[in-house]
């Protein structure tokens, strides 16, 4: 308090000083301008130094200054465009009014007017919409192509050295055009809505754009979200791969996926380029072909955290000990009864994922077919993920890890090989053969506990599965909160599956979106794990099995039915889920555990029995196929093989 009177006091006399100092000086003036020989006072000198006469600042006001700048072609640029038209290019530092530049001169003279009438004319003009913004800008852009089009030299090295730059700023326009169309599509079950970019591209490909067609204004992949050396090319001719080979790109192989409907090149581009630019390029080289980028998926990515660390697990339990309520808590969860397993005794499961240890107790007797889609000199991945998947839905009845439907018969597609660290990745070509193999095989559910970015032909073998009645289930991604969406599951024709713990507390990395569906347990949900052991594994892929489980139980068998509308199957699981969720959020649908926790029925009807067949001595065995496929079958102790 004492400082702060003492800093008043101070203020207060330094202020009287300067009033006793400034009427000293006026008395000093006044005396002084007496003296004036001329007769004019000092302050008339003083005041005519300082300030300009009425006449003199007449003639300045009709004074029109000019001023130079040079534009030079590096200066020209293409600005994203505003409206409907499409971009032009315009030199910086136009004025409102400009002379256009001779031929033997690369000086623009602008005209500029005083600040004073300038801000004047501004304050007083009416002030424009966005409407006559645009005109106005679009106006003046043609005006300035047309002016530099007069300087041939100039206009082609602006032309060329401004072609680099128009194409980002040009992919740029086209994104912020994409987000404002309508993010809510009609026709998706359950009010699923796909927002900015996914939704743009999804209602393109749905008016008819042919597949794999020039990229419309697209903004650049993110790194590490394709193979760098690939490029795929869709059902090319003969003469056309000539051409192709010709440019140096070479053939790496050629997939059949007549189910598809497709023919796949995998093209390895030229040491000198890289995939992004051998894309473009091909798109020159053959303007009506079909190309896309070889886009790379994981299982899964862990997060961080004590709830994300996979340990190393314990030795599996003798058989028939079972699983104790805290480890197997997820039944207890959706109500899972034991008895429910019998009603998807014939409903065949697709799993796409790694692979899985065969040796494991938790799969004796499990009825399996198996085969690998692995690249050419690529080890198979590490199969801890398929392991953990496969138990959850197919684990012995007495194993310390049981299965939700033990007695379903499962496709399991091993499309996952190591990368350069070891890890678990697969790429759009061996996806394809994984999902086309699924359908030839007759899923009726694909679970597919897997992420990776939008890709265009991924998309549409989900869709080719979706319009033969198969339901795809999938993994949301453990991408976080503010992650963007992940696919397949954020695919229209996809249940996108998030994951609780044992609180029912949300994932603390689980993607979320309009495009989630429904949740389940996938927080330290206890597995079977590679080497006879078993433990907890974290991550939306585990919570996939417990929706497909429900499913494959509400189907009860019942076959699939192929729909030209892909989003008919859909509907179908949808409706049935809806029937016992159990809300977590807010009522009704939201972004973070969709419409709720998953629940089972409390009661089914098991498929009736037509042939009842009884054999005695069976043992299952499992043998190599041709071609690198495995089969499990089941035989007779005479030898001759029962179809399974």
């Amino acid at each position: 308090m004492r400082a702060g009177r003492r800093k008043h006091g101070h203020v207060r006399a330094l202020l009287r000083s300067r009033c006793l100092v400034g009427i000293s000086l006026l008395a000093m003036l006044a005396g002084l301008s007496r003296l004036d020989p001329a007769g004019e006072g000092w302050t008339g000198a003083v005041s005519r130094l300082l300030i300009a006469s009425a006449d003199a600042r007449k003639v300045a006001a009709s004074k029109v200054t000019t001023h130079r700048f040079v534009v030079q072609p590096a200066d020209v640029f293409k600005v994203p465009a505003l409206g409907p038209s499409r971009q032009r290019p315009i030199a910086r530092r136009f004025g409102s009014a400009h002379k256009a530049p001779g031929r033997t001169s690369p000086w623009h003279t602008v005209t500029v007017r005083p600040l004073a009438e300038r801000s004047r004319s501004v304050r007083d003009a009416p002030k424009p919409g966005a409407r006559e913004l645009v005109a106005a800008a679009e106006t003046l852009m043609r005006h300035a192509t047309a002016e530099l089009k007069k300087d041939r030299p100039v206009w082609d090295a602006v032309a060329k050295r401004g072609a680099a730059f128009h194409r980002i700023l040009e992919k740029l326009s086209g994104h912020s055009r994409r987000r404002r169309l309508d993010t809510t599509a009609q026709d998706a079950p359950s009010g699923k809505r796909l927002d900015g970019v996914a939704s743009a591209l999804q209602g393109r490909r749905h008016e008819g754009r042919r597949l794999g067609a020039r990229p419309l204004a697209d903004l650049l992949p993110p790194v590490g979200s394709f193979k760098a050396s690939e490029v795929l090319a869709i059902n090319l001719a003969t003469e056309e791969i000539g051409k192709v080979r010709s440019a140096n790109y070479e053939v790496a192989g050629t997939i059949e996926l007549p189910e598809f409907g497709l023919t796949v090149t995998r093209l390895r581009v030229p040491e000198s380029v890289n995939a992004i630019s051998a894309w473009a390029k091909l798109y020159d080289l053959l303007p009506g072909g079909g190309f896309a980028l070889n886009r790379i998926y994981a299982p899964y990515r862990l997060g961080s955290g004590p709830a994300a660390r996979q340990g190393g697990g314990v030795r599996s339990g003798p058989s028939g000990k079972g699983c104790t309520a805290e480890r197997c808590f997820g039944t207890q969860l959706i109500n899972w009864q034991v008895a429910l397993a019998a009603c998807a005794r014939d409903v065949r499961v697709g799993i796409v994922d790694t692979g899985f240890d065969r040796s494991h107790p938790a799969f004796a007797g499990v009825r399996y077919e198996y085969r690998e889609f692995l690249p050419d000199g690529k080890a198979g991945a590490p199969n801890q993920h398929g392991t953990g998947i496969l138990s959850l839905l197919a684990g012995t009845a007495g194993s310390g890890t049981p299965g939700l439907i033990p007695h379903a018969t499962y496709i399991v597609a091993n499309a996952f090989f190591a990368d350069g660290s070891g890890s678990a990745i697969s790429d759009t070509a061996q996806m394809l053969q994984a999902l086309h193999w699924l359908k030839k095989s007759g899923v009726a559910i694909a679970n597919l506990s897997f992420a990776g970015p939008d890709d265009e032909l991924l998309h549409h073998g989900v869709q080719q599965l979706a319009k033969a009645g198969i339901v795809i289930v999938a993994a949301a991604g453990n991408g976080g909160p503010s992650a963007p969406p992940s696919y397949p599951a954020a695919y229209k024709e996809v249940i996108a599956v998030t994951a609780v713990d044992r609180d029912l507390a949300p994932y603390r990395y689980a993607s979320r979106g309009d495009h989630i569906d429904i949740a389940a347990p996938g927080v330290e949900v206890w597995t079977a794990l590679p080497g006879r052991r078993e433990g907890p594994q974290t991550g939306t892929s585990f919570a996939v099995p417990y929706v497909t489980a429900v499913i494959a139980v509400g189907f009860r068998g019942a076959g699939l039915q192929p729909d030209d509308d892909p989003l008919a199957a859909k509907r179908r699981a949808l409706a049935l889920l809806h029937k016992d969720v159990k809300s977590l959020g807010v009522r009704g649908s939201d972004a973070t555990f969709g419409a709720g926790l998953v629940q089972a029925p409390a009661v089914c009807d098991p498929p009736s029995q037509t042939v009842a067949v009884v054999a005695r001595d069976w043992r299952a065995t499992v043998h190599p196929a041709p071609a690198g496929a495995w089969t499990s079958t089941v035989r007779t102790a005479s030898g001759s093989d029962v179809s399974r």
